[in-house]
C-alpha cells in the first residue's frame, strides 16, 4: 500500500478514538448534571417551608393584575394569598387553570355570586301584545284573496301607507286562519289516537 493510504487509515482510526472519547465525556456530563439537578429538588424538598418562604420574591401589583387580567372572577385576596404561597405567577395560573378557582384565605369567606343584570336576557314583565290589537285590525274582516300581479305603485303616500296597513293585516288574519286550522287538525288526530 502506499504511504498516502496507510496516512489516510490512520487518520480514520485517530479521528473514531477522539469522537468516541468526546461523545462519552458529553454523556458523562449529562449525567453529572442530571444528578445534581435531582440532588438539589431533593435539597429543595427537604429544606423547610420557613426558609422557602425567604426566597421568595415579595407579591407586587403587577403580579397580582397579570393573575387577575387572566381570572377577573377571582378576588384580589385570593391572588394575593395564593402568590404568597407559591411566590409565582406562572405557578399560580396554572393552578387556576387546572382548578378553576384559588383558595380563599383564611378567616375570608365566599361571598354569594351576585347575578348581574343584563337587560339583554331578563324577560320582559310586559305581557306580549296581540298582533290585531297592535296593528288595530278586525278579527272578522274578511280576507281578500291573493291578488295576482295586480299590485301597482300608488302615487300618493297616503294610499301606499293604506295598502301596507292592508297587506300587514291580510297577511296576519292568514298567519292566523292557517295556525287555527293547523292547530284544529292536531286535535283532531289526538283524539284519534286515543
Amino acid at each position: 500500500m502506499e504511504n498516502s493510504t496507510l496516512l489516510f487509515i490512520a487518520t480514520l482510526v485517530v479521528a473514531f478514538i477522539f469522537l468516541r472519547w468526546f461523545i462519552n465525556s458529553e454523556d458523562e456530563d449529562l449525567t453529572v448534571a442530571g444528578s445534581n439537578l435531582q440532588s438539589a429538588q431533593r435539597t429543595e424538598e427537604t429544606r423547610p417551608a420557613q426558609q422557602r418562604e425567604q426566597n421568595r420574591r415579595p407579591v407586587t401589583t403587577d403580579m397580582i393584575e397579570v393573575v387577575q387580567s387572566l381570572a377577573p372572577h377571582l378576588t384580589v385576596s385570593q391572588i394575593r394569598y395564593d402568590l404568597q404561597r407559591t411566590g409565582s405567577v406562572q405557578e399560580t395560573v396554572d393552578r387556576i387553570l387546572s382548578e378553576g378557582t384559588l383558595p380563599f384565605p383564611a378567616g375570608e369567606t365566599p361571598r354569594p355570586a351576585i347575578a348581574e343584570v343584563d337587560e339583554r336576557n331578563t324577560v320582559s314583565k310586559i305581557k306580549p301584545e296581540n298582533l290585531l290589537k297592535r296593528y288595530g285590525i278586525d278579527e272578522n274582516q274578511e280576507i281578500m284573496p291573493e291578488s295576482s300581479g295586480s299590485n301597482t305603485w300608488a302615487n300618493s303616500a297616503d294610499a301606499r301607507s293604506k295598502t301596507l296597513q292592508e297587506k300587514k293585516a291580510e297577511m296576519i288574519l292568514r298567519a292566523r286562519k292557517r295556525l287555527q286550522s293547523q292547530l284544529r287538525n292536531e286535535a283532531d288526530l289526538s283524539g284519534l289516537n286515543r
